[in-house]
């Protein structure tokens, strides 16, 4: 059962989750919505996506023992969705997040095709608005997150349940997981009890269009890789997420 986005509650959950290992320069990186009055509004926005990342990048510094410690880069640093407004520009220009509003573009304009998703942007601020993410951490972490620390985060219930309330908030039809679902997909799956979740059969896709991903009639799961990821072209990750996207939405959706 969905909850009403708010997103004042959420920030204070991520705050009482995380308030035993905050310091003054270590503070949580808010994620969710970026702007509600769109995301919820069906005539604005019909088809709701969420993405589920791993954690938010922050500074570090490296004392004489090597002991490495991280922080909130910059005053703007704790908000996410106020970071990604405010430096829209910036924002394209990292590979995980032109990837990611290069999808979403993809996918709210419906693009038919299929084949050559553009490089060129000419939309950021329709596609921002439109834009869900969470990450599994909420505290500044380096640029890799290895499978080992996102595991022991995911199993601390506090982070378990935070994360369930912000699905349950957002209420997506659609959830991307960049390289997450591995950690989430027992958990979601237990909350869609009453719609059977399949295993999408990927030969119904061509070749270069073929992501893991599983369905109930009210929502899609995508198993992905991280945006940032470089095992696949980026026309390739994209087609794969869309496609699974498009299939759903027109065959399988109530």
């Amino acid at each position: 059962m969905s909850t009403a986005y708010n997103q004042a509650k959420m920030r204070q959950l991520i705050d009482d989750t995380f308030a035993s290992e905050m310091r003054d320069d270590y503070q949580p990186v808010y994620d969710g919505v970026v702007n509600p009055a769109v995301f919820f509004d069906r005539s604005q926005n019909p088809l709701r996506v969420l993405w589920i990342l791993k954690e938010p990048y922050g500074g570090e510094s490296e004392n004489e023992n090597g002991e490495i410690t991280y922080f909130n880069e910059d005053p703007y640093n704790t908000s996410l969705l106020e970071n990604i407004v405010r430096h829209q520009d910036k924002y394209w220009t990292i590979p995980t997040w032109k990837v990611i509003l290069l999808t979403l573009d993809a996918m709210y304009t419906r693009n038919s095709h299929l084949e050559t998703p553009c490089n060129k942007f000419e939309n950021v601020r329709y596609t921002l608005d439109r834009l869900a993410v969470i990450n599994i951490g909420k505290m500044p972490a380096g640029t890799r997150s290895p499978d080992s620390v996102m595991k022991n985060l995911y199993e601390r219930d506090k982070i378990r349940n935070l994360l369930r309330a912000q699905i349950d908030m957002i209420a997506s039809d659609i959830i991307i997981g960049g390289n997450t679902m591995k950690y989430l997909l027992e958990d979601l799956f237990k909350s869609e009890s009453n719609e059977p979740v399949v295993k999408a059969d990927l030969e119904k896709f061509p070749k270069g269009y073929r992501v893991d991903h599983f369905y109930s009639n009210d929502k899609l799961f995508i198993d992905a890789y991280h945006p940032s990821q470089t095992e696949w072209t980026r026309v390739e990750y994209i087609n794969s997420i869309i496609a699974s996207a498009f299939y759903w939405a027109d065959n399988i959706a109530k």
